[in-house]
Protein backbone atom coordinates (compact mmCIF):
# COMPACT_ATOMS: atom_id res chain seq x y z
CA UNK A 1 0.00 0.00 0.00
CA UNK A 2 1.57 3.04 -0.86
CA UNK A 3 0.50 6.32 1.33
CA UNK A 4 1.95 9.81 1.72
CA UNK A 5 2.86 12.63 3.90
CA UNK A 6 4.65 16.07 4.75
CA UNK A 7 6.81 14.53 7.36
CA UNK A 8 8.33 10.91 7.76
CA UNK A 9 10.16 10.43 10.93
CA UNK A 10 12.42 7.47 11.24
CA UNK A 11 13.05 6.20 14.71
CA UNK A 12 10.92 6.63 17.67
CA UNK A 13 13.53 7.63 19.93
CA UNK A 14 13.73 10.78 22.01
CA UNK A 15 15.08 12.85 18.36
CA UNK A 16 12.53 10.93 16.36
CA UNK A 17 9.37 11.67 18.54
CA UNK A 18 10.36 14.97 19.42
CA UNK A 19 10.93 15.79 15.81
CA UNK A 20 7.46 14.26 15.02
CA UNK A 21 5.26 15.88 17.79
CA UNK A 22 6.80 19.29 16.94
CA UNK A 23 6.15 18.53 12.78
CA UNK A 24 2.63 17.85 14.17
CA UNK A 25 2.41 20.89 16.19
CA UNK A 26 3.22 22.83 13.41
CA UNK A 27 0.39 21.65 11.14
CA UNK A 28 2.06 18.78 9.06
CA UNK A 29 0.95 15.37 8.44
CA UNK A 30 3.52 13.35 10.36
CA UNK A 31 3.97 9.50 10.12
CA UNK A 32 6.64 7.93 12.85
CA UNK A 33 8.22 4.15 11.88
CA UNK A 34 9.83 2.80 15.14
CA UNK A 35 10.46 -0.98 14.80
CA UNK A 36 10.73 -1.53 18.10
CA UNK A 37 6.70 -2.03 19.93
CA UNK A 38 8.02 0.35 22.67
CA UNK A 39 8.33 4.50 21.64
CA UNK A 40 11.68 5.63 23.28
CA UNK A 41 14.49 4.16 21.92
CA UNK A 42 17.78 3.35 23.99
CA UNK A 43 17.71 6.34 26.26
CA UNK A 44 14.07 5.33 27.57
CA UNK A 45 14.01 1.85 27.20
CA UNK A 46 17.69 0.87 27.56
CA UNK A 47 19.94 3.85 29.05
CA UNK A 48 18.77 6.44 30.56
CA UNK A 49 15.51 6.08 32.46
CA UNK A 50 16.65 2.16 33.61
CA UNK A 51 19.73 3.06 34.61
CA UNK A 52 18.38 5.80 36.90
CA UNK A 53 15.77 3.43 38.68
CA UNK A 54 18.13 0.93 39.16
CA UNK A 55 20.74 3.44 40.98
CA UNK A 56 18.18 4.52 42.87
CA UNK A 57 17.06 1.29 44.73
CA UNK A 58 20.55 0.62 45.03
CA UNK A 59 21.40 4.31 46.64
CA UNK A 60 18.43 3.45 48.97
CA UNK A 61 19.87 0.12 49.82
CA UNK A 62 23.03 1.67 50.44
CA UNK A 63 21.24 4.43 52.61
CA UNK A 64 19.46 1.81 54.61
CA UNK A 65 22.23 -0.05 55.38
CA UNK A 66 24.10 2.20 56.68
CA UNK A 67 21.46 3.85 58.52
CA UNK A 68 22.44 2.63 62.24
CA UNK A 69 24.99 4.98 62.53
CA UNK A 70 22.48 7.59 62.33
CA UNK A 71 20.20 5.43 65.10
CA UNK A 72 18.01 4.04 62.26
CA UNK A 73 17.57 0.56 63.07
CA UNK A 74 16.41 -1.14 60.10
CA UNK A 75 16.95 -5.16 60.32
CA UNK A 76 16.42 -7.37 57.76
CA UNK A 77 17.68 -4.94 54.85
CA UNK A 78 18.06 -7.36 51.67
CA UNK A 79 17.52 -7.07 47.71
CA UNK A 80 14.99 -9.17 45.91
CA UNK A 81 16.50 -8.88 42.29
CA UNK A 82 13.40 -10.15 40.77
CA UNK A 83 11.52 -7.67 42.04
CA UNK A 84 13.83 -5.26 41.50
CA UNK A 85 13.82 -5.90 37.83
CA UNK A 86 9.97 -5.59 37.73
CA UNK A 87 9.68 -2.20 38.89
CA UNK A 88 12.24 -0.92 36.65
CA UNK A 89 10.49 -2.67 33.42
CA UNK A 90 7.27 -1.00 34.92
CA UNK A 91 9.27 2.37 35.34
CA UNK A 92 9.93 1.99 31.83
CA UNK A 93 6.64 0.76 30.53
CA UNK A 94 4.68 3.61 31.84
CA UNK A 95 7.06 6.24 30.24
CA UNK A 96 6.82 5.00 26.76
CA UNK A 97 2.93 4.62 27.05
CA UNK A 98 3.46 8.43 27.86
CA UNK A 99 5.43 8.52 24.67
CA UNK A 100 3.37 6.91 22.76
CA UNK A 101 0.26 9.01 24.34
CA UNK A 102 1.58 11.97 23.52
CA UNK A 103 2.30 11.13 19.86
CA UNK A 104 -1.03 10.15 19.32
CA UNK A 105 -2.58 13.06 20.84
CA UNK A 106 -1.05 15.40 18.55
CA UNK A 107 -1.95 13.57 15.60
CA UNK A 108 1.60 11.63 14.82
CA UNK A 109 0.62 8.20 12.68
CA UNK A 110 2.48 5.46 14.27
CA UNK A 111 3.55 2.34 11.86
CA UNK A 112 5.84 -0.39 13.66
CA UNK A 113 8.29 -1.80 10.98
CA UNK A 114 11.54 -1.18 10.00
CA UNK A 115 11.73 1.80 7.25
CA UNK A 116 14.03 1.12 4.02
CA UNK A 117 14.68 3.80 1.54
CA UNK A 118 13.78 2.99 -2.01
CA UNK A 119 14.27 6.58 -3.15
CA UNK A 120 15.40 9.94 -1.76
CA UNK A 121 12.31 10.68 -0.11
CA UNK A 122 10.71 7.39 -0.49
CA UNK A 123 11.05 4.57 2.15
CA UNK A 124 9.23 0.66 2.41
CA UNK A 125 8.14 -0.46 5.63
CA UNK A 126 9.10 -4.30 6.18
CA UNK A 127 6.61 -5.21 8.87
CA UNK A 128 3.86 -3.06 7.73
CA UNK A 129 3.71 -3.62 3.92
CA UNK A 130 3.43 -0.14 3.04
CA UNK A 131 5.48 2.28 0.86
CA UNK A 132 5.41 6.05 2.25
CA UNK A 133 6.93 8.94 0.02
CA UNK A 134 6.65 12.22 1.96
CA UNK A 135 8.17 16.02 1.68
CA UNK A 136 10.91 15.34 4.18
CA UNK A 137 12.21 12.47 6.42
CA UNK A 138 13.83 13.18 9.37
CA UNK A 139 16.01 10.17 10.20
CA UNK A 140 16.64 9.27 13.93
CA UNK A 141 17.81 6.14 13.83
CA UNK A 142 19.90 6.46 17.17
CA UNK A 143 23.10 4.26 17.77
CA UNK A 144 23.98 0.77 18.68
CA UNK A 145 26.86 -0.44 21.52
CA UNK A 146 30.27 -1.13 19.93
CA UNK A 147 31.87 -4.62 19.94
CA UNK A 148 35.67 -4.87 20.39
CA UNK A 149 38.19 -7.62 18.60
CA UNK A 150 37.87 -10.36 20.36
CA UNK A 151 35.03 -9.48 22.88
CA UNK A 152 31.91 -9.46 20.11
CA UNK A 153 28.69 -10.06 22.03
CA UNK A 154 27.54 -13.35 22.75
CA UNK A 155 25.09 -12.60 25.01
CA UNK A 156 26.32 -14.63 28.38
CA UNK A 157 30.18 -13.70 29.04
CA UNK A 158 30.33 -10.88 26.54
CA UNK A 159 27.49 -8.76 27.05
CA UNK A 160 26.38 -5.01 26.04
CA UNK A 161 24.87 -2.15 28.59
CA UNK A 162 21.72 -3.06 27.45
CA UNK A 163 22.00 -6.79 28.53
CA UNK A 164 23.66 -5.62 31.43
CA UNK A 165 20.26 -3.69 32.70
CA UNK A 166 18.44 -7.10 32.60
CA UNK A 167 19.97 -10.04 33.78
CA UNK A 168 17.98 -12.85 35.31
CA UNK A 169 20.37 -12.50 38.48
CA UNK A 170 22.97 -10.60 40.35
CA UNK A 171 26.40 -11.36 39.24
CA UNK A 172 29.09 -12.37 41.97
CA UNK A 173 31.54 -10.22 39.34
CA UNK A 174 32.02 -7.92 36.45
CA UNK A 175 34.08 -6.86 34.49
CA UNK A 176 33.30 -3.40 32.57
CA UNK A 177 35.11 -2.55 29.46
CA UNK A 178 35.23 1.43 29.15
CA UNK A 179 35.07 3.91 32.06
CA UNK A 180 32.44 6.19 30.33
CA UNK A 181 29.51 7.37 32.10
CA UNK A 182 27.81 4.44 30.64
CA UNK A 183 30.29 2.25 32.26
CA UNK A 184 30.96 3.59 35.18
CA UNK A 185 26.74 4.17 36.28
CA UNK A 186 26.64 0.26 35.61
CA UNK A 187 29.52 -0.24 37.95
CA UNK A 188 28.02 2.16 40.42
CA UNK A 189 25.37 0.33 40.63
CA UNK A 190 26.74 -2.98 40.70
CA UNK A 191 29.33 -2.01 43.25
CA UNK A 192 25.90 -0.56 45.45
CA UNK A 193 23.94 -4.08 45.13
CA UNK A 194 27.46 -6.33 46.57
CA UNK A 195 28.66 -7.23 42.97
CA UNK A 196 32.43 -7.10 42.38
CA UNK A 197 33.44 -4.51 40.23
CA UNK A 198 36.71 -4.02 37.57
CA UNK A 199 36.28 -1.19 35.10
CA UNK A 200 39.10 -1.21 32.44
CA UNK A 201 39.80 2.25 30.58
CA UNK A 202 42.06 3.33 28.25
CA UNK A 203 42.96 6.61 29.20
CA UNK A 204 44.60 7.67 32.64
CA UNK A 205 41.58 8.43 34.29
CA UNK A 206 37.87 7.41 34.17
CA UNK A 207 34.97 9.67 32.38
CA UNK A 208 37.25 11.25 30.26
CA UNK A 209 35.88 14.55 29.35
CA UNK A 210 34.41 15.36 32.27
CA UNK A 211 36.07 18.22 34.85
CA UNK A 212 38.85 16.24 36.72
CA UNK A 213 37.55 18.10 40.07
CA UNK A 214 34.41 16.36 39.52
CA UNK A 215 35.35 12.67 38.50
CA UNK A 216 37.83 12.82 42.03
CA UNK A 217 34.91 12.93 44.24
Amino acid sequence: MKRKAEVLVIGGGTAGYSAAIRAAKLGRSVVLVEKDEALGGTCLNRGCIPTKALLHAAGLLRELSGARKLGIEASDVSLSWGKLQAWKDSVVRRLSQGVRFLCERNGVELIRGTARFVSPRRVRVEGADVELEADAVVVATGSAPVELPGLEFDGEMVISSREALSLPKRPERVLIVGGGYIGMELGTFFACVGTEVVVVELLDRVLPGIDPELVSH
